[in-house]
């Protein structure tokens, strides 16, 4: 298939990603077959554990088949066939200023949203910081990518803030499913 990639080997970072996503996504699942039974008797309750849980799944498989980087390089080709790439920078300043606006705007109405749910304000807010991450692999600024990565202890940054925002939305759905309030 032209312009598909399959990674010869695994880094430290693709394991803790992986690792990471996959653990995440059981517990949102877990959260999930938790409420099931609250759900059906309550429709109108949250929907936040299945979302959290198809999103973490779906993050978990890009980490197998690297579907950001396809899209980065999509991208890339896409600006070269129209003699872009060369003055791509301020798209991609913009972009990342829109993303960095989006994140912080997602973050407060998840808090709104989820106000005295504690494990659903942590959990959403991972995800936020997830999809932020992933964006920010596909616009690909020089600086940015400098940052995420860089290596440390041999494992990239972005390795690291998966592992955060994992953690995050980790934390979150073991607190929703082990609190009786929905």
């Amino acid at each position: 298939m032209p312009g598909y990639a399959i990674p010869e080997s695994w880094s430290s970072t693709r394991w803790i990603g992986s690792i990471c996503y996959f653990g995440t996504a059981l517990a949102c699942l877990y959260w999930w077959l938790r409420d099931r039974s609250y759900l059906r008797s309550y429709p109108e309750s949250s929907r936040l554990a299945p979302v959290l849980t198809c999103m973490e799944l779906l993050l978990c498989l890009d980490m197998l088949f690297e579907w950001r980087l396809l899209a980065h390089s999509w991208f890339a080709e896409l600006f070269l066939e129209r003699n872009l790439y060369n003055g791509r920078r301020n798209l991609q300043l913009g972009l990342l200023s829109a993303l960095a606006l989006l994140l912080l705007l997602a973050l407060r109405a998840s808090y709104r949203h989820f106000r005295g749910r504690r494990g659903a304000t942590l959990a959403s807010s991972g995800l936020c910081l997830s999809l932020t991450l992933y964006a920010m692999e596909i616009i690909s600024m020089h600086e940015t990518d400098h940052a995420l990565y860089h290596l440390v202890s041999g494992v990239m940054v972005i390795a690291y803030l998966w592992a955060l925002s994992c953690a995050l939305t980790f934390a979150g759905a073991m607190i929703e499913a082990r609190s009786g309030r929905r």
